[in-house]
Parts: structure tokens; C-alpha cells; sequence
């Protein structure tokens, strides 16, 4: 196995003085190495990895930044190689007349970010480790963070994609246009798949305008319930704000609430006087502005995805039956919600993975559970794939279409296998 891979997909590395079981070990996956690293430069050098891999009946695993490969699921122990996007970095082109970004995956996004801004263009997405994310991995992800409670998720806006799917074949989708394409957008099949449909080498978003001044807020609380009644009102107000989240860790007693307001300078104001007006009935009255880089806010993102936990989960559930399950995040060692969404998130850093039984419990069609770290041995109550639903068949109809040979099918996109 060893021989016949290495033979057709050599080891590559952007640093020469790094050893290839070096190279191996840092694209480990839970604790898994792969049998070699491809680093394609080229979509033809990518097309030859993947038929080759299919050929020889090879796995492969997508990765860029390894920002969330803790979220990943392998389904068996095989062996598989890595197959890095890193080199998909050499174009971001900016059309800010027609409100289109289109860039190589390869791109860090934070690079992205900078680049749209010098055209003032925003995308109103902020998933964690911007500087080492990439285009390709936020978009395979569906990556997101605060900004998801007003802006919706990469998938709302890729209007555009090339992929490498598993035969070998470069499919592109959609229009580089700023109308949406007629017929299924393939872009949102492949948002969020985790490279099990494909491999993204380029995608096209649609940017907005960037505001013309923006502020974010947070709050002390003493308590989860001050927090849960802060959180009714702020909602039943109806203000304009970018995003609205609760949260917690263990570091402090207190609850934390944060917002984010945005627009022209004026209305920024009015909506911070009419914010605090609102917290002020409930007695809450000291609020702090702070930038939206403050390391405070990356690690309110980073809980999104558990990333620092040794078991951590995330409910996605209708706004109006998250507060029971809020509450019960709370008692974890750390946690967040974003109210108007409906997402909850919570971790635990240590073997008292019982404190998350709770929020297992979604079992309903319109809830949904994520399991985004876990470690063996899986407690009794993580909930298992119904394979006879209608979802999950259609689900594996996509798959075999995309992928007919299984190169990429060693791990199970979102949810828990």
C-alpha cells in the first residue's frame, strides 16, 4: 500500500527542510497519518491524484488550514492520503461593480478579507482562525461565526465553484454573475460537504457594500437566568443588530452577552442607545465596546466549533425552543449561544462528558445535533444515524453520483456517523 502510493502521489511540502514523516505527521487527524501528502499546484496535477486514487482504490481526505479538522468523523481506520489545497493561492480577483469576489481555495481568508477590502467590499462571514483558514476549507466547512445570525453561512453566498469531483472530472457551477443560476445550485450541495463530494479549487462569493461604521458590544451578567431574560427581550425588541449571542466558560462566574450593530454612524448610535435602554429595565447596566478582533470574540467563535474540548457539541434548533437547552449548555466548560439562530454550542475539557447528555436529546425534524469532538470510547446517549430516513438515502444517491468509486468517502460530513 505504502510503495504504490508514494510511487503515484509523491510527498510534497512547501518546506524542503522538513522530513516526509514529518510533513505525514502534521496532516494527522486524530491521531490518524496519512500514507502520504499531495500538494497539487495545478487543477490537471489535482485530476491525476484523484483517478489514480480511484484506480487504486486509495481514500483521499481534503485539508487547508486545519482549522476544524477536529470536526471530522472517520468512519474506518484505512489507510488514505492527504490532499492539501495550500497551492490554490495565487488569485483573488475583486469585482466590486458587480459585487463578485472570485479566488483560488488555496487562499487564506483572512487574505480574502483584506483584499475585498481594499474595494469596499465586505463578506459577512467571521469563522475562527482567519489567518490560517482557507477559501477552499471555510467553504467545505459551511464554516461560520457570530455574523451567521444576520448573514446566513458561505453556502448563502458562493454564487460560483470548480471542484474535482471523485472520478477525476473538474466540474464547475453556477454563474459568475451577480443573478442567480437557474436549475439546483450545485454550490450549496458542495458548501458544507467536507470534501466528501469534491475537491473546491476556486470559488466566486457575492460581497456587499462595507458599512460605514460598525460596533460591538458585551455585557456582564450575573446569571444564566438574567442572561435567558436579557435574551427575550432583546428579541421581542426587534432591533438591527449584526449578531446576538449569550455565552459562558468556567474561567468565570459571570454570563456574557454580545452584540454587534452596524450601518451609518447615526443609526449605529440610535441602536446602542436603544440596546442599552433595554438592558438597563433588566438592571444590566455596564456594557464595553471592544473591536471585532478582540481576542474575547475569536474565543467566543472557537466555541462554535470545540475547538479547545475534549467532547463538545452543537444544536440547531428553532429560536423558540432554545432556551430550555441553554440553560442546560450552561453547566458545561464552555458555551455559547447565537439567539437568533437558534445554534447552540458546548464543550467539555474533561471526562464528565454526562454534562452534555441534555442537549443529545434533539430528536425532532426541525432539530439538529453535531457532534464536533469526541473521543473513544462514544458515550451511550451520542445519537446515531437513522439510515432508513429519507434525508440520509438521498443523501447517499448524492454521494454515489458524485464520488461512484468512494475516493472520498472515509469520513461523514456534519452530524455523527
Amino acid at each position: 500500500m505504502q510503495s504504490r502510493q508514494d510511487a503515484a502521489m509523491p510527498v510534497t511540502s512547501c518546506s524542503t527542510a522538513k522530513t516526509d514523516i514529518e510533513v505525514r505527521r502534521e496532516a494527522s487527524i486524530h491521531g490518524l497519518i496519512p500514507e502520504a501528502v499531495f500538494e497539487p499546484t495545478t487543477v490537471d496535477e489535482l485530476q491525476d491524484a484523484v483517478r489514480t486514487a480511484m484506480n487504486n482504490r486509495i481514500n483521499m481526505v481534503p485539508i487547508g488550514g486545519r482549522t476544524t479538522v477536529h470536526t471530522a468523523h472517520f468512519l474506518s481506520d484505512r489507510p488514505w492520503v492527504a490532499i492539501s489545497t495550500g497551492r490554490f493561492d495565487a488569485r483573488i480577483t475583486v469585482r466590486p461593480e458587480d459585487s463578485l469576489v472570485t479566488c483560488g481555495a488555496g487562499v487564506r481568508w483572512a487574505d480574502l478579507l483584506r483584499a475585498i477590502d481594499e474595494r469596499g467590499q465586505a463578506l459577512p462571514f467571521d469563522p475562527p482562525f482567519a489567518e490560517l483558514a482557507t477559501v477552499g476549507g471555510v467553504t467545505a466547512q459551511n464554516a461560520h461565526g457570530l455574523l451567521q445570525c444576520a448573514a446566513g453561512t458561505p453556502r448563502d453566498s458562493a454564487v460560483a465553484m470548480t471542484a474535482v469531483i471523485g472520478t477525476g472530472a473538474c466540474i464547475s457551477t453556477g454563474a459568475r454573475v451577480v443573478k442567480n443560476a437557474a436549475g439546483y445550485d450545485i454550490c450549496r450541495l458542495l458548501a458544507g460537504s467536507r470534501g466528501t463530494l469534491g475537491i473546491i479549487t476556486e470559488v466566486t462569493f457575492r460581497t456587499r457594500p462595507r458599512s460605514r461604521a460598525a460596533r460591538n458590544l458585551v455585557f456582564d451578567i450575573a446569571s444564566i437566568d438574567l442572561g435567558l431574560e436579557a435574551a427575550a427581550a432583546l428579541t421581542a425588541d426587534g432591533g438591527d443588530r449584526t449578531y446576538l449571542a449569550l455565552g459562558g466558560d468556567k474561567s468565570s462566574t459571570s454570563i456574557r452577552l454580545y452584540t454587534g450593530l452596524a450601518g451609518a454612524a447615526g443609526h449605529v448610535d440610535a441602536e446602542e442607545d436603544r440596546l442599552r435602554r433595554v438592558l438597563r429595565s433588566l438592571g444590566i447596566e455596564h456594557g464595553e465596546r471592544i473591536d471585532f478582533d478582540d481576542p474575547g470574540l475569536g474565543a467566543v467563535r472557537k466555541r462554535l466549533y470545540g475547538t479547545i474540548c475534549t467532547t463538545a457539541v452543537r444544536v440547531t434548533l428553532p429560536p423558540r425552543d432554545a432556551v430550555d437547552f441553554a440553560r442546560s449548555a450552561s453547566v458545561a466548560d464552555e458555551w455559547i449561544w447565537l439567539i437568533p439562530s437558534g445554534i447552540i454550542a458546548a464543550g467539555v475539557v474533561d471526562s464528565d462528558r454526562d454534562r452534555l447528555r441534555p442537549l443529545a436529546m434533539v430528536r425532532s425534524a426541525d432539530h439538529r445535533i453535531t457532534v464536533l469532538r469526541c473521543v473513544r470510547p462514544y458515550p451511550a446517549w451520542l445519537p446515531e444515524t437513522v439510515t432508513t430516513s429519507t434525508r440520509y438515502q438521498l443523501y447517499q444517491r448524492i454521494r454515489r453520483a458524485f464520488d461512484p468509486c468512494g475516493v472520498f468517502s472515509l469520513i461523514q460530513p456534519g452530524g455523527w456517523p
